[in-house]
């Protein structure tokens, strides 16, 4: 609880158990078959309580951070079956009073689907042909303390699992729930007091990386094709945690050029085929040695027809030191992911 410029958190760490019910989310009319009972889940979780001595846990009010398992009954036997999912979790804390908290939740991790697309068998599941999946969970949670150390949650959330079009199909799945939780906290009691901090530096910043990624041509039946990218960005620090921005993007796709014959019969070299390059915006998150951006662009060069022409990024970088990081991104086309990039950057 908050009590004028100290929060207190009632344990230095909790165990927390989570019911949830939902649907599968069908954007798109081919997975609207794969709609068939409620979904159902539970979530076990493991949260250290901050201690409020780095910068970065005072900049978003004292979170939880660690990690959660979830197991889900996908509502349809035949052709998803049960899901898992285990990922890294950090609790943001928006409100936090003496009988309210409310909290944004974040996850990333793997996922492993039961049943996935096969040719002959299970042709109708157009979301999910790996077992293996990435993952990503998002959500809003309202906590009200039941007593000094038990609180009892509710919220809404939203799960992803996709492999990146490393495979296809690859529609992925989404899921949005809703969960009625419980979380006890162990250990005694965090008083955090707040700082005063020093002004953050209203700096520019300009960053590079290079980055690779695979994509499946033609539903498994062909090796995975590489993937090439280039991107700058130049970003401009807005507040203590908040970065703002645009910058250029390059990229090869090795299966443009297939994909236009398909559709147009056109013979076009490597070169004209498979190159794109685009304008984005930019907006990022400073997490102590991580960084969080959604990025939003636009295609001044692509040749692939009938195409969008607004891509998406989720980039997630950790800096090594203050120049070098590595970099894990998820480029898509609104809900349709397009792939994962992994890469390496450096900060001038």
């Amino acid at each position: 609880m908050a009590n004028g410029d100290t929060i207190s958190i009632p344990g230095s760490w909790s165990v927390g158990v989570k019911l949830q019910t939902g649907f599968l989310i069908a954007h798109r009319p081919s997975l609207m078959y794969l709609q068939q009972d409620k979904i159902k889940s539970i979530e076990v979780s493991y949260l250290k309580s901050s201690n409020g001595i780095p910068e970065w846990q005072q900049n978003y009010n004292s979170p939880l951070y660690g990690f959660a398992y979830q197991f889900f009954d996908l509502g349809n036997r035949e052709y998803l079956g049960n899901g898992h999912a285990l990922y890294s979790l950090v609790v943001f804390p928006l409100l936090h009073e003496n009988h309210l908290r409310l909290n944004i939740r974040f996850g990333v991790g793997i996922g492993y689907i039961e049943k996935r697309y096969t040719i002959n068998e299970l042709y109708k599941n157009q979301a999910i042909s790996t077992h293996i999946n990435g993952t990503i969970t998002t959500g809003l949670q309202l906590r009200i303390p039941c007593n000094s150390k038990t609180q009892i949650s509710t919220g809404i959330d939203f799960t992803h699992f996709s492999n990146g079009a490393a495979r296809l199909p690859n529609a992925g799945l989404n899921i949005a729930t809703v969960n009625l939780g419980v979380q006890h906290f162990f250990g005694g009691q965090i008083n955090i007091y707040r700082r005063i901090l020093e002004p953050y530096n209203k700096s520019k910043e300009i960053t590079f990386y290079v980055a690779t990624g695979f994509k499946d041509q033609n539903y498994g039946a062909t090796p995975k094709i590489s993937i090439g990218v280039l991107e700058g960005d130049l970003h401009y620090r807005i507040s203590r945690k908040s970065l703002l921005g645009g910058g250029a993007d390059l990229f090869y796709d090795a299966t443009l050029q297939k994909r236009i014959y398909d559709l147009e019969g056109d013979s076009l070299n490597k070169l004209k085929a498979n190159f794109r390059a685009g304008l984005h915006v930019s907006y990022g998150l400073i997490v102590g040695n991580f960084r969080g951006y959604y990025q939003m662009g636009y295609y001044l060069y692509n040749k692939l027809p009938m195409d969008v022409s607004i891509y998406n990024r989720l980039s997630l970088r950790y800096f090594i030191n203050p120049h070098l990081f590595v970099c894990f991104n998820l480029k898509s086309h609104f809900a349709k992911a397009d792939y994962f990039e992994y890469g390496v950057g450096y900060k001038i």
